[in-house]
């Protein structure tokens, strides 16, 4: 049932963009990607629909004048198809320089989750020191998720500091 109903809104949108010429718009699209993306994980769905969804995600996911919660579920739908490895990782790596604190700390938190981000772990330890708590939590748990050993003498650093903030001792 899921996996129809989420089939039709990929076909509704692709049919809607056909038909009136004009495009959905952009704070909907990870409403509509992540409906796509669920679709995914149950199979079936149009590869090209799926590189159209991923493309989508990542253009609102960085785009700073977007809708911060629109931007946030956009990273979460890449972070979906990067647990399945049908993103590359690649494209999420620059989202950690993002100006704004939520969506480094978001793209944090995916790459953790994302096994294909293992070779490139180390990329996430200057996020140990960033400006806000959450990005430097989040950068801890991924780095610790994804076992990168040249993060320890970072980490320790990070629980000397924060140790004492009973949300960054998670």
């Amino acid at each position: 049932m899921w996996f129809a109903f989420a089939s039709a809104v990929a076909g509704v949108w692709v049919f809607f963009e056909a038909v009136t010429g004009k495009e959905i718009p952009s704070h909907a699209h990870p409403v509509l990607g992540a409906l796509v993306v669920a679709a995914l994980m149950f199979g079936g769905v149009d590869i090209a629909k799926v590189n159209r969804i991923r493309r989508e995600l990542l253009a609102v996911a960085r785009d700073a004048a977007a809708p911060l919660l629109a931007r946030v579920h956009a990273v979460w739908g890449y972070g979906q198809l990067l647990r399945r490895a049908a993103a590359p990782v690649a494209a999420a790596w620059p989202l950690l320089a993002d100006a704004d604190a939520e969506i480094r700390t978001q793209a944090a938190k995916i790459l953790g989750d994302a096994a294909s981000a293992k070779p490139d772990a180390k990329r996430l330890i200057p996020l140990l020191t960033d400006t806000a708590p959450r990005v430097r939590l989040q950068a801890a748990i991924a780095l610790g998720k994804l076992a990168e050993p040249t993060a320890v003498d970072a980490l320790f650093a990070f629980a000397a500091q924060d140790g004492a903030v009973p949300v960054l001792r998670h």
